[in-house]
């Protein structure tokens, strides 16, 4: 693993210098932008925030790989619970036995395993979900973020320093000066909890953060 990470290849940027060619795609000559898996995206999101899934106690996947009955094999009786989508051991029904959540992840086409494959393609209801659906919009609310979580601890910090910590956890990155003097408008004139919701929110919905540059 240190290798891989170390290599140049690894190390390449999304960006690159002189006219690009299709044909050096197959030469690793940058990074290829991709979108991000939904597992990957909702693991993102609970990271960022510091609100795990289930009040803390992660999605319960009750008897998903028992044996049949009088199998020679030997297993766990249950594979919950998990904290994190990528520990979910198959893409149907998970993490959350086909809820809310399952559905969430499967608008960014994560296939089966059966006879569906994943896929990049975007849509409408992707879109849709990142700005309405509960997994992103009760961690953009201060009202049901934990006190522990990134809205909550932030909120006696000046809105400089506010705008920073989101960005490096949101996006892993601090925001360019023209970002922050946006971002700061925002706190013109508003409470610093209003205005801090508006900005996680809209951090969730830029392009950077679906995208893996």
């Amino acid at each position: 693993m240190r290798r891989f990470a170390n290599s140049e290849a690894y190390q390449l940027s999304s960006r690159y210098e002189g006219d690009w060619k299709p044909e050096y795609e197959t030469l690793f000559a940058r990074k290829m932008v991709r979108r991000l898996w939904g597992e990957e995206i909702h693991d993102a999101v609970v990271q960022a925030t510091g609100m795990l899934p289930g009040n803390g106690n992660g999605y319960n996947l009750n008897n998903f790989s028992v044996f049949p009955a009088n199998s020679p094999y030997t297993g766990y009786p249950t594979f919950g619970p998990v904290m994190w989508a990528m520990q979910s051991p198959d893409v149907r029904n998970s993490p959350d036995n086909n809820g809310a959540v399952s559905r969430f992840l499967d608008s960014f086409m994560r296939g089966n395993r059966d006879d569906a494959g994943r896929r990049q393609d975007g849509s409408v209801l992707q879109a849709l979900n990142m700005m309405n659906d509960p997994l992103i919009t009760s961690r953009v609310n201060a009202a049901t973020a934990p006190r522990t979580g990134l809205l909550a601890t932030n909120q006696t910090l000046p809105p400089a320093q506010i705008v920073e910590n989101f960005y490096m956890a949101v996006l892993s990155r601090n925001p360019t000066p023209e970002e922050l003097a946006t971002a700061l408008k925002g706190f013109q004139g508003v409470a610093v909890r209003t205005a801090s919701e508006n900005l996680l929110w809209s951090l969730f919905n830029k392009v950077d953060f679906v995208f893996n540059y």
